[in-house]
């Protein structure tokens, strides 16, 4: 692998810097294949590395990606803990901690703690006017009318249709956790559908010996889990 043998040629170097970079693309092959327990292992070293260095902005970037790592893989407690942590690491009116805010709302949703959860995203929301923040509206305005859903309150659905038309027409790419997200918010089975497919797509990449793991993580579970119900309730 080019990446492991340019870490070995970097230690050999003792080039801090470079090693931090590869492990950070290592980590992040690791998560593309579906191995988040590696990614996160390999996100931590690098960590470890930028703190030293005391790169701090690098270090924030890179643990709000381990956060999502942590998130995907189910480790919602340790992951709410790195996103939270990494909150009151940032610089006052950072633009970034919408992400960080985003990661906590999330794994709340996903606790099935809405109350907390609701407080969260009203924050992600002031947070993206403030900095004129236009990634990401789709995904979590989703994740924030699923919590007022959840909470017996009011929301304008027409807001994301057309969002999905926007993100549609700008040809952006819908990741397995949205279609499942947008399913439940819209009851269309055909997000459903769509969500498996991509599982199904993504499985083709993750070697053998991970299959089992990959489809154990909270989201493809879910989302394997409903579809196989859906099927069995149509047949």
């Amino acid at each position: 692998d080019i990446l492991n043998q340019a870490l070995v040629i970097m230690k050999e170097l003792d080039n801090s810097r470079g090693q931090a970079l590869n492990l950070q693309n290592i980590g992040w092959n690791y998560q593309s294949a579906g191995n988040l327990s590696e990614a996160v292992k390999n996100y931590k070293l690098a960590i470890g590395i930028r703190k030293k260095l005391g790169e701090k902005n690098r270090v924030i970037n890179m643990t709000n990606t381990l956060g999502w790592a942590q998130y995907y893989m189910g480790s919602f407690d340790e992951g709410y803990k790195t996103f939270e942590s990494n909150l009151n690491q940032r610089p006052k009116d950072d633009r970034g901690a919408v992400w960080d805010l985003a990661g906590m709302g999330s794994i709340l949703f996903f606790q099935r703690n809405f109350t907390d959860s609701e407080k969260i995203w009203k924050r992600v929301f002031e947070e993206r006017e403030k900095h004129n923040i236009v990634w990401g509206k789709l995904e979590m305005t989703t994740y924030q009318y699923l919590t007022l859903n959840e909470l017996g309150k009011k929301f304008d659905l027409q807001v994301i249709r057309d969002l999905i038309k926007e993100k549609e027409g700008n040809s952006e790419d819908f990741s397995e956790e949205l279609y499942f997200r947008l399913y439940k918010l819209l009851g269309d089975e055909k997000y459903l559908i769509k969500s498996f497919e991509k599982i199904q797509e993504a499985l083709k990449k993750v070697d053998e010996d991970l299959k089992e793991v990959y489809l154990s993580y909270p989201v493809e579970k879910l989302v394997i889990a409903e579809y196989n119900r859906v099927l069995k309730k149509t047949d």
